[in-house]
């Protein structure tokens, strides 16, 4: 059995936290004591930043689910938006002093759905959340494109400049920006979330040209992803 020694100073301070969280005074660290301060928390509240506007970017699907995948199987959603998500985050904190969480549906959320995508994203207090995709559908389909929540002026803000910034970059045909609702497949992560959400498709992962282009240029899209959230940050 492991036993902690505390010092007659680590005492006082223990006893004078109780106090002030008007928990039994008795200066003890254990389970109880723990447990009775925990009660007096709210662990499911949305963790807060102090350092000015807060990012959220979520990798759509996981490891057990990865999504859609390349027409000769080398690459997967998930692991296309796994770099991109590590370029956006590098790219944001270098330039503006943001807190910038990156987050997954099932280490995160707790499971492969679109409820836990919700609950991954809304894990913080954060401005404004991204959610990273791609589309397939022929291997043929082209082009980039954004979806936003219908309602959401801010989403719709948020994917104006963040279609623009995708164009700019991949050059891929213009699918523009798409307002969802909830029956729409994708609405209910936009639904759900309590920051102004977007879900990002900038293009056609079973194409090979789509991704051949998107490979190439990933740095550069991460880069201009990040500039197009300060933009909306800064300029809302």
């Amino acid at each position: 059995m492991n036993v902690t020694i505390i010092s007659m100073e680590q005492k006082e301070r223990i006893k004078r936290i109780q106090k002030a969280l008007n928990v039994n005074a008795d200066g003890i660290i254990g389970d109880k004591t723990l447990t009775a301060i925990e009660g007096l928390l709210n662990l499911n509240k949305p963790i807060e930043d102090n350092m000015g506007y807060s990012v959220v970017i979520s990798i759509g699907h996981s490891t057990a689910d990865k999504g859609a995948v390349a027409s000769d199987g080398h690459i997967a959603e998930y692991d296309y938006n796994k770099k991109l998500a590590d370029i956006i985050k590098k790219e944001l904190e270098s330039t503006k002093s943001l807190s910038v969480h990156v987050v997954n549906r099932l280490t995160d959320g707790g499971g492969k759905g679109v409820s836990a995508s919700v609950k991954a994203i809304n894990m913080y207090k954060s401005d404004c959340a991204i959610e990273l995709h791609a589309n397939a559908y022929n291997g043929t389909a082209s082009g980039s494109e954004v979806l936003y929540w219908h309602t959401s002026t801010k989403g719709k803000k948020l994917a104006t400049d963040l279609q623009e910034a995708i164009i700019k970059v991949l050059n891929l045909p213009n699918r523009g920006i798409k307002p969802l609702s909830g029956e729409d497949r994708g609405g209910g992560i936009l639904k759900g979330t309590v920051a102004p959400t977007v879900i990002t498709e900038p293009f056609f992962i079973d194409n090979p040209k789509d991704l051949k282009l998107a490979e190439d240029k990933i740095e550069q899209l991460g880069v201009a992803m990040a500039n197009a959230i300060i933009k909306y940050l800064y300029t809302n």
